[in-house]
C-alpha cells in the first residue's frame, strides 16, 4: 500500500475499492502471490495485479469482477507476463 500511496496518493481509494472486488473472487493467498509479482516488477497497480491473476488462475473468475473490454486488455498483459516467466525474467 505504501508503494501505491507514494505513486498515486489520490488514487489509493480507487485501488482499495478494486482490491475489495478482487478479494471477493480470489483468496488472500492468491492475491498475495499477485502482490509479490507486482513488487518484483515494480508495478504496484491493479492494472498489473489483474493480468497476473488472469495469467496464473485463468480468466473465468476475473469475469466476475471486470467487464469484457478490461478482460481483453488484461489478457494482453497476461500474455506478456507468461513470456517473461518463460524467458526467466521472473518467478
Amino acid at each position: 500500500m505504501n508503494a501505491i500511496r507514494k505513486k498515486e496518493p489520490r488514487g489509493l481509494n480507487r485501488q482499495c475499492q478494486a482490491l475489495k472486488k478482487i478479494l471477493k473472487v480470489y483468496s488472500k493467498e492468491e492475491v498475495m502471490l499477485g502482490f509479490k509479482h507486482c513488487v518484483e516488477v515494480k508495478r504496484c497497480k491493479q492494472a498489473e495485479l489483474r493480468p497476473f491473476l488472469i495469467y496464473k488462475f485463468g480468466r473465468d473468475r476475473a469475469r466476475k469482477i471486470v467487464c469484457q473490454a478490461t478482460i481483453y486488455e488484461c489478457q494482453i498483459r497476461a500474455g506478456e507476463i507468461a513470456k517473461e516467466v518463460v524467458n526467466g525474467e521472473q518467478e
